[in-house]
């Protein structure tokens, strides 16, 4: 009887071990997947889109290195701006053209009820991190 106790003590300490491993790894993946890891240049250039919308510093913080040593936050927030119709868009993209393995051009078109807007968003790969270089928003086609 008490062999039976100490195994059965033994497949629950086993399987709560398993469940605690489950649960990191997932978070863990959740997270990197959130911090835009694992994700494509379009979805990282839809992501920067929704946090121009939401967020406008931390889409700052998605531009590349090479962008914030041109352009600073007080001027990207002028850009922002400059576009009212950022703060109620969604962006679709419908041409996505490789430089290199870490250089993309994507075309596409930021839309509102009332606008829509040509832009051309270039992406550069920092580490593991699809970073904006480029943008250009055009007032009409």
């Amino acid at each position: 009887m008490k062999k039976r106790a100490n195994m059965n003590r033994i497949v629950l300490k086993t399987a709560f071990v398993g469940v605690i491993v489950f649960f990191v790894t997932s978070l863990t993946f959740l997270s990197l997947s959130v911090s835009g890891i694992f994700e494509g240049p379009a979805g990282a250039a839809e992501r920067f889109f929704k946090l121009v919308a939401e967020e406008e510093q931390q889409a700052y913080q998605m531009t590349s290195d090479r962008f914030q040593e041109v352009t600073s936050v007080q001027d990207f927030l002028l850009f922002i701006e400059s576009y009212p119709t950022l703060d109620f868009a969604t962006v679709s993209f419908f041409e996505q053209t490789y430089k290199d393995d870490s250089h993309v051009l994507l075309s596409g078109k930021v839309t509102d009820e009332k606008n829509i807007l040509p832009v051309l968003i270039e992406l550069t790969k920092e580490g593991a991190a699809w970073k904006v270089t480029y943008i250009s928003i055009n007032e009409s086609e």
